[in-house]
């Protein structure tokens, strides 16, 4: 059995930003819960690239709608594989 992608998401030092995310706005909960689900998991350095300040606006109330969407952005509710994914 393949693990769970929350596992994997966890257990990956690179995705603590992510993981951080997703633990704030209850993602991270919701992927635990039925799938299948492909996340496209953005590294630290990735969410670094945003800029400085980007995520704490983003985290700020008033753009919690656009937090999660950007979140929810990288999950797709689907079992995909490369084989699946064309150019």
């Amino acid at each position: 059995q393949r693990p769970a992608v929350v596992d994997i998401i966890k257990a990956l030092p690179e995705l603590s930003s992510f993981r951080e995310a997703l633990q704030e706005t209850e993602l991270l909960t919701a992927l635990e819960g039925g799938g299948p689900f492909t996340v496209f998991a953005p590294s630290n350095t990735a969410i670094e690239l945003l800029g400085p300040g980007v995520l704490d606006t983003l985290r700020s109330g008033q753009n919690e709608q656009k937090y999660l969407d950007l979140l929810r952005y990288h999950v797709v509710y689907a079992e995909l594989r490369t084989s699946d994914m064309h150019p």
